[in-house]
C-alpha cells in the first residue's frame, strides 16, 4: 500500500512503493526533492481531473487592482502599506493602501538588474545582480536614497534579512552573509557554497 493511504514512519517503507532503488542512486536531499515533485504531480492531475469531488477545485482568484511598472517586475516585498518592487534596473516604491488603485509614488535606480528585495524596518535590500547588494532608505516611500552597498562576487538573486544580517543567494558562489548594522557600510562576513 503506497501513498495516501499509508503514512511512512520508517526508510524500509518506501521499499513497498518500488522506490528502494532510487534511494541507493540518491541522496538522502535528492530523494526528498522527488519525493515533494512527485506529490506536486499528484495533486496537480488531481486538481486537472476533479477527482476531489465536484466544486473542490474551484477557486475564485480575481485582480483588484494594477500598475504597470517601467522595467521587468522580478521581486516584491511588502511592508505596511506599500509594495517594494524590484523592477530590473530600480526600486519601485507602490502605495498599495487602495488595492484597487496602486500607486508608483516613488523610485530609485539601482546600478545593476535589481532581482529581489527584501524590507526590514526603514531599509529596502536589494539583490542588484551583478552590482551585489544595495542598501536603499525607505523612511520616505517617495524618495528612497541608496545609502549602502556592498558587491558579491557572484550574481546577487534574492536577499532575506533578519536581525543584522542580510543573507544574500549569490548564484554559483553560494550564499553570502553581510552585516548590515551600519546600512551604510555592509560588509561580508560569511560564506558557504551551495
Amino acid at each position: 500500500m503506497c501513498w495516501p493511504q499509508k503514512r511512512f514512519d520508517k526508510e524500509s517503507d518506501w521499499a513497498s512503493c518500488g522506490l528502494a532503488q532510487a534511494e541507493e542512486k540518491m541522496n538522502k536531499r535528492e530523494l526528498q526533492r522527488l519525493i515533494v515533485y512527485m506529490c506536486c504531480i499528484i495533486l496537480a492531475v488531481g486538481f486537472s481531473q476533479n477527482v476531489f469531488g465536484e466544486g473542490a477545485c474551484t477557486i475564485d482568484l480575481s485582480f483588484v487592482g494594477s500598475v504597470d511598472t517601467p522595467g521587468w517586475a522580478r521581486g516584491v516585498a511588502v511592508a505596511g502599506s506599500y509594495a517594494y518592487v524590484a523592477d530590473e534596473g530600480a526600486l519601485q516604491v507602490i502605495d498599495i493602501s487602495d488595492p484597487t488603485a496602486p500607486t508608483i509614488v516613488g523610485s530609485v535606480d539601482t546600478p545593476g538588474q535589481a532581482h529581489n528585495v527584501s524590507v526590514a524596518g526603514s531599509y529596502a535590500y536589494v539583490a542588484d545582480n551583478n552590482s551585489g547588494l544595495q542598501i536603499v532608505d525607505v523612511s520616505d516611500p517617495t524618495a528612497p536614497t541608496i545609502v549602502g552597498s556592498v558587491d558579491t562576487p557572484g550574481i546577487a538573486y534574492d536577499v532575506a534579512v533578519a536581525g543584522s544580517y542580510a543573507y544574500v543567494a549569490d548564484y554559483f558562489p553560494g550564499l553570502k552573509v553581510v552585516d548590515v548594522s551600519d546600512p551604510t557600510a555592509p560588509t561580508i562576513v560569511g560564506s558557504v557554497d551551495t
